[in-house]
């Protein structure tokens, strides 16, 4: 490879140098930037909210350019109802996320240290701390709640149990 120059990319500097200041190029002194139009109100997520949110046509056209996505896929398409919140309720969810994900983890914990225990049928609890799910089932559920490792947490429960120092059941 040479150290000489490309004529293309020299003539393709020389014409940024030259259009660099393009007054055609920039916006005039009178912009001035505008919300989008409002073309329709969706109801807020929270089905006893009752509340509005004001929406652009961008967000109409993203909607249903997923939607036929989904449909081509034979998925059910996103309803207008489920898509956003109102301010209100925006905030108030937010306010709340901390609490849901440390009720989560507390929930996830339990199950995964009911082995180390010792306990022969795992349970798992509810929102409301009833024990609803048996050992097979409540080992679908930390993967539902995001675990990172659900076949090393499996494979530990399995090498636990066959050396004896776990539940007295041999399989899962």
């Amino acid at each position: 490879m040479s150290f000489e120059e490309d004529p293309e990319v020299i003539a393709d500097l020389q014409f940024r140098a030259s259009s660099q200041y393009d007054s055609s190029r920039t916006r005039t002194a009178n912009y001035t930037w505008t919300s989008p139009k409002t073309v329709a109100m969706w109801k807020c997520k929270v089905p006893a909210c009752g509340g509005v949110v004001e929406v652009a046509q961008d967000a109409i056209d993203a909607i249903e350019t997923f939607n036929r996505m989904l449909k081509a896929r034979g998925e059910v398409p996103i309803a207008t109802s489920q898509i956003v919140y109102c301010e209100r309720c925006r905030s108030e969810f937010q306010r709340g996320a901390p609490d849901r994900r440390r009720g989560q983890v507390d929930r996830m914990a339990d199950v995964i240290k009911q082995p180390r225990d010792g306990v022969t049928q795992m349970r798992v609890k509810d929102k409301n701390g009833h024990s609803i799910l048996a050992e097979r089932a409540a080992l679908k559920q930390p993967a539902k709640w995001g675990h990172p490792d659900i076949t090393g947490l499996e494979q530990a429960l399995q090498e636990r149990r066959s050396s004896g120092k776990g539940g007295k059941r041999g399989k899962l």
